[in-house]
Protein backbone atom coordinates (compact mmCIF):
# COMPACT_ATOMS: atom_id res chain seq x y z
CA UNK A 1 0.00 0.00 0.00
CA UNK A 2 2.87 2.38 0.73
CA UNK A 3 4.01 2.04 -2.91
CA UNK A 4 0.55 3.04 -4.15
CA UNK A 5 0.43 6.03 -1.82
CA UNK A 6 3.86 7.24 -2.95
CA UNK A 7 2.97 6.69 -6.62
CA UNK A 8 -0.17 8.83 -6.30
CA UNK A 9 1.70 11.61 -4.53
CA UNK A 10 4.40 11.63 -7.22
CA UNK A 11 1.88 11.68 -10.10
CA UNK A 12 -0.19 14.51 -8.65
CA UNK A 13 2.95 16.50 -7.83
CA UNK A 14 3.82 16.46 -11.55
CA UNK A 15 0.62 18.47 -12.09
CA UNK A 16 1.69 20.94 -9.43
CA UNK A 17 -0.99 19.61 -7.09
CA UNK A 18 -0.72 18.60 -3.46
CA UNK A 19 -2.21 15.18 -2.77
CA UNK A 20 -2.99 13.95 0.72
CA UNK A 21 -3.22 10.14 0.52
CA UNK A 22 -4.02 8.11 3.60
CA UNK A 23 -4.75 4.50 4.37
CA UNK A 24 -7.63 4.23 6.82
CA UNK A 25 -8.58 1.25 8.96
CA UNK A 26 -12.24 2.10 9.38
CA UNK A 27 -14.46 -0.07 7.21
CA UNK A 28 -16.32 1.79 4.48
CA UNK A 29 -19.68 0.73 3.10
CA UNK A 30 -19.09 2.07 -0.39
CA UNK A 31 -16.57 3.05 -3.02
CA UNK A 32 -16.97 6.79 -3.48
CA UNK A 33 -15.59 9.42 -5.79
CA UNK A 34 -17.69 12.42 -6.71
CA UNK A 35 -20.97 10.57 -7.24
CA UNK A 36 -19.80 7.19 -8.56
CA UNK A 37 -20.78 4.70 -5.91
CA UNK A 38 -20.45 0.93 -5.61
CA UNK A 39 -22.39 -0.10 -2.47
CA UNK A 40 -21.45 -3.78 -2.71
CA UNK A 41 -18.10 -3.75 -0.93
CA UNK A 42 -16.90 -3.26 2.63
CA UNK A 43 -13.58 -1.69 1.67
CA UNK A 44 -13.36 1.55 -0.27
CA UNK A 45 -11.69 4.44 -1.99
CA UNK A 46 -12.63 8.11 -1.92
CA UNK A 47 -11.27 11.17 -3.68
CA UNK A 48 -12.26 14.81 -3.40
CA UNK A 49 -10.83 18.31 -3.56
CA UNK A 50 -10.56 20.05 -0.18
CA UNK A 51 -9.52 23.50 0.98
CA UNK A 52 -9.58 26.92 -0.63
CA UNK A 53 -7.11 29.08 -2.50
CA UNK A 54 -3.50 28.09 -1.92
CA UNK A 55 -4.65 25.41 0.55
CA UNK A 56 -6.63 23.53 -2.12
CA UNK A 57 -5.52 19.92 -2.54
CA UNK A 58 -6.66 16.44 -3.53
CA UNK A 59 -7.68 14.21 -0.64
CA UNK A 60 -7.58 10.45 -1.20
CA UNK A 61 -8.61 7.85 1.37
CA UNK A 62 -8.02 4.12 0.78
CA UNK A 63 -9.45 1.54 3.14
CA UNK A 64 -7.04 -1.05 4.45
CA UNK A 65 -9.73 -3.72 4.18
CA UNK A 66 -10.03 -5.21 0.67
CA UNK A 67 -8.62 -2.05 -0.89
CA UNK A 68 -9.29 -1.66 -4.63
CA UNK A 69 -6.46 -1.50 -7.18
CA UNK A 70 -5.45 2.08 -8.05
CA UNK A 71 -3.48 3.20 -11.11
CA UNK A 72 -2.76 6.33 -13.18
CA UNK A 73 -3.44 5.53 -16.84
CA UNK A 74 -2.19 8.78 -18.36
CA UNK A 75 -0.73 12.08 -17.22
CA UNK A 76 -0.36 15.34 -19.16
CA UNK A 77 1.61 17.84 -17.05
CA UNK A 78 1.19 20.53 -19.76
CA UNK A 79 -2.58 20.38 -19.30
CA UNK A 80 -2.31 19.72 -15.55
CA UNK A 81 -4.56 16.67 -16.01
CA UNK A 82 -4.28 12.96 -15.26
CA UNK A 83 -6.57 9.97 -15.74
CA UNK A 84 -7.00 7.82 -12.64
CA UNK A 85 -8.44 4.28 -12.61
CA UNK A 86 -9.78 2.31 -9.66
CA UNK A 87 -10.61 -1.38 -10.16
CA UNK A 88 -13.06 -2.77 -7.63
CA UNK A 89 -14.41 -6.34 -7.73
CA UNK A 90 -13.62 -6.56 -11.44
CA UNK A 91 -15.29 -3.24 -12.31
CA UNK A 92 -13.12 -0.35 -13.53
CA UNK A 93 -13.95 3.25 -12.60
CA UNK A 94 -12.12 6.16 -14.20
CA UNK A 95 -11.74 9.79 -13.12
CA UNK A 96 -10.24 12.80 -14.84
CA UNK A 97 -8.37 14.86 -12.26
CA UNK A 98 -7.02 18.26 -13.20
CA UNK A 99 -7.03 22.02 -13.04
CA UNK A 100 -9.75 24.12 -14.69
CA UNK A 101 -8.95 27.86 -14.86
CA UNK A 102 -8.79 28.50 -11.10
CA UNK A 103 -9.42 25.25 -9.22
CA UNK A 104 -8.63 21.54 -9.06
CA UNK A 105 -11.47 19.15 -9.93
CA UNK A 106 -12.44 15.47 -10.18
CA UNK A 107 -14.81 14.27 -12.95
CA UNK A 108 -15.94 10.62 -13.17
CA UNK A 109 -15.74 9.25 -16.73
CA UNK A 110 -18.61 7.05 -17.92
CA UNK A 111 -16.92 5.38 -20.92
CA UNK A 112 -14.76 2.50 -19.70
CA UNK A 113 -12.85 2.40 -23.01
CA UNK A 114 -11.26 5.79 -22.34
CA UNK A 115 -7.54 5.39 -21.66
CA UNK A 116 -5.97 8.85 -22.16
CA UNK A 117 -6.47 12.35 -20.83
CA UNK A 118 -7.39 13.62 -24.31
CA UNK A 119 -10.05 10.94 -24.74
CA UNK A 120 -11.44 11.69 -21.28
CA UNK A 121 -11.74 15.40 -22.07
CA UNK A 122 -13.53 14.60 -25.31
CA UNK A 123 -15.77 12.08 -23.52
CA UNK A 124 -17.01 14.78 -21.15
CA UNK A 125 -18.37 16.84 -24.03
CA UNK A 126 -22.13 16.55 -24.68
CA UNK A 127 -23.08 14.55 -27.78
CA UNK A 128 -24.45 17.68 -29.45
CA UNK A 129 -21.06 19.34 -29.09
CA UNK A 130 -19.09 16.43 -30.55
CA UNK A 131 -21.57 16.19 -33.43
CA UNK A 132 -21.19 19.89 -34.28
CA UNK A 133 -17.51 20.52 -33.70
CA UNK A 134 -15.19 20.52 -36.66
CA UNK A 135 -11.79 18.88 -37.01
CA UNK A 136 -11.45 17.09 -33.67
CA UNK A 137 -9.45 13.87 -33.66
CA UNK A 138 -9.00 11.63 -30.64
CA UNK A 139 -5.22 11.47 -30.65
CA UNK A 140 -2.35 12.21 -28.33
CA UNK A 141 -1.82 15.59 -29.96
CA UNK A 142 -2.54 18.09 -27.22
CA UNK A 143 -3.46 20.87 -29.63
CA UNK A 144 -6.51 18.88 -30.79
CA UNK A 145 -7.97 18.52 -27.30
CA UNK A 146 -10.36 21.45 -27.25
CA UNK A 147 -11.20 22.39 -30.85
CA UNK A 148 -14.75 23.56 -30.39
CA UNK A 149 -15.26 25.24 -33.75
CA UNK A 150 -18.51 24.04 -35.30
CA UNK A 151 -19.12 23.01 -38.89
CA UNK A 152 -21.11 26.21 -39.50
CA UNK A 153 -18.21 28.41 -38.37
CA UNK A 154 -19.53 29.28 -34.91
CA UNK A 155 -17.73 28.84 -31.62
CA UNK A 156 -18.89 26.65 -28.75
CA UNK A 157 -18.11 28.32 -25.44
CA UNK A 158 -17.33 26.30 -22.32
CA UNK A 159 -17.52 27.46 -18.72
CA UNK A 160 -16.85 24.70 -16.22
CA UNK A 161 -19.27 21.81 -16.80
CA UNK A 162 -21.47 23.87 -19.14
CA UNK A 163 -21.16 24.17 -22.92
CA UNK A 164 -22.92 26.98 -24.76
CA UNK A 165 -23.75 26.18 -28.38
CA UNK A 166 -24.54 29.04 -30.83
CA UNK A 167 -28.03 28.96 -32.29
CA UNK A 168 -30.39 31.11 -34.36
CA UNK A 169 -33.06 30.79 -31.66
CA UNK A 170 -35.34 33.84 -31.31
CA UNK A 171 -37.50 33.64 -28.14
CA UNK A 172 -40.51 35.66 -27.08
CA UNK A 173 -39.02 38.70 -25.26
CA UNK A 174 -41.71 38.46 -22.57
CA UNK A 175 -40.50 34.97 -21.63
CA UNK A 176 -36.83 35.92 -21.12
CA UNK A 177 -35.67 35.66 -17.51
CA UNK A 178 -33.09 38.06 -16.08
CA UNK A 179 -30.15 37.17 -13.82
CA UNK A 180 -31.21 33.53 -13.54
CA UNK A 181 -29.10 30.80 -11.83
CA UNK A 182 -28.08 27.65 -13.73
CA UNK A 183 -26.62 24.69 -11.83
CA UNK A 184 -26.04 20.95 -12.16
CA UNK A 185 -27.90 20.00 -8.97
CA UNK A 186 -28.83 21.25 -5.53
CA UNK A 187 -25.71 22.18 -3.54
CA UNK A 188 -23.58 23.10 -6.59
CA UNK A 189 -22.49 26.69 -7.09
CA UNK A 190 -24.78 28.27 -9.71
CA UNK A 191 -23.71 29.93 -12.94
CA UNK A 192 -25.52 33.28 -13.14
CA UNK A 193 -27.00 34.09 -16.56
CA UNK A 194 -27.79 37.65 -17.60
CA UNK A 195 -30.59 36.39 -19.85
CA UNK A 196 -32.14 32.91 -19.88
CA UNK A 197 -35.07 31.27 -21.66
CA UNK A 198 -36.35 27.83 -20.73
CA UNK A 199 -38.86 25.41 -22.23
CA UNK A 200 -40.34 22.32 -20.58
CA UNK A 201 -38.73 20.60 -17.61
CA UNK A 202 -40.22 19.63 -14.26
CA UNK A 203 -40.74 21.55 -11.03
CA UNK A 204 -38.57 20.56 -8.06
CA UNK A 205 -38.08 22.05 -4.60
CA UNK A 206 -34.59 22.85 -3.34
CA UNK A 207 -33.34 23.53 0.18
CA UNK A 208 -29.57 23.66 0.59
CA UNK A 209 -28.26 20.44 -0.95
CA UNK A 210 -31.66 18.72 -0.77
CA UNK A 211 -33.86 18.40 -3.84
CA UNK A 212 -37.42 17.04 -3.89
CA UNK A 213 -39.87 16.29 -6.66
CA UNK A 214 -43.36 17.80 -6.49
CA UNK A 215 -44.74 14.48 -5.20
CA UNK A 216 -42.07 14.29 -2.47
CA UNK A 217 -42.74 17.89 -1.48
CA UNK A 218 -46.49 17.32 -1.27
CA UNK A 219 -46.16 14.58 1.38
CA UNK A 220 -43.94 16.65 3.69
CA UNK A 221 -45.35 17.47 7.10
CA UNK A 222 -46.86 20.98 7.50
CA UNK A 223 -43.87 21.89 9.67
CA UNK A 224 -41.33 20.82 7.03
CA UNK A 225 -43.25 22.64 4.31
CA UNK A 226 -42.75 25.88 6.21
CA UNK A 227 -39.02 25.66 5.58
CA UNK A 228 -37.70 27.99 2.84
CA UNK A 229 -37.99 25.50 -0.05
CA UNK A 230 -37.19 27.14 -3.37
CA UNK A 231 -39.19 26.02 -6.42
CA UNK A 232 -36.93 25.49 -9.43
CA UNK A 233 -37.13 23.83 -12.85
CA UNK A 234 -35.10 20.68 -13.59
CA UNK A 235 -34.03 19.36 -17.00
CA UNK A 236 -35.57 22.10 -19.11
CA UNK A 237 -34.36 23.09 -22.57
CA UNK A 238 -32.19 26.12 -21.79
CA UNK A 239 -31.00 29.06 -23.92
CA UNK A 240 -28.78 31.83 -22.56
CA UNK A 241 -27.39 35.16 -23.73
CA UNK A 242 -25.21 37.91 -22.34
CA UNK A 243 -22.94 37.71 -19.32
CA UNK A 244 -22.44 34.29 -17.69
CA UNK A 245 -20.55 34.38 -14.38
CA UNK A 246 -19.36 31.88 -11.80
CA UNK A 247 -17.00 32.36 -8.80
CA UNK A 248 -14.71 29.53 -9.97
CA UNK A 249 -14.49 30.50 -13.66
CA UNK A 250 -13.75 33.47 -15.87
CA UNK A 251 -16.88 35.35 -16.93
CA UNK A 252 -18.00 34.75 -20.53
CA UNK A 253 -20.13 37.06 -22.67
CA UNK A 254 -22.40 35.53 -25.30
CA UNK A 255 -23.36 38.02 -27.98
CA UNK A 256 -26.20 35.87 -29.32
CA UNK A 257 -28.43 33.09 -28.04
CA UNK A 258 -26.70 29.82 -27.13
CA UNK A 259 -28.19 26.51 -26.08
CA UNK A 260 -26.83 25.34 -22.71
CA UNK A 261 -25.68 21.72 -22.45
CA UNK A 262 -24.25 20.04 -19.35
CA UNK A 263 -21.18 17.80 -19.68
CA UNK A 264 -21.27 14.01 -19.57
CA UNK A 265 -19.85 13.60 -16.08
CA UNK A 266 -20.87 10.15 -14.83
CA UNK A 267 -23.36 10.25 -11.98
CA UNK A 268 -24.43 7.95 -9.18
CA UNK A 269 -27.75 7.11 -10.87
CA UNK A 270 -26.69 7.63 -14.47
CA UNK A 271 -29.16 10.53 -14.75
CA UNK A 272 -28.06 14.03 -15.57
CA UNK A 273 -30.15 16.64 -13.77
CA UNK A 274 -29.73 20.37 -13.85
CA UNK A 275 -31.62 23.28 -12.36
CA UNK A 276 -32.49 26.85 -13.24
Amino acid sequence: MSEVIQMLKNKFSRLGAECDVQQVNVQRNRLSFRGLVNPSRSGGFSIDVRGKGKEEKFEIRISGNEAPAVNVLDIQPELRHLLLMVEDLGVKYKMLCGHDERHWFVSPIADRKVSTVVQAMENLKPLQVTNMQHGVKLSKRIKNTHKNRTSNGGSIVRQGEWFFIPTSFNPNPKMILKNEPLQRSAGNKPHMCEELYRSGGETVYVLGSRQLTQKEHMVLSPENKKQPWRPMTANALIYVRGRISHPDHATVRLTGWHQAQINNEAGETGMIRYLD
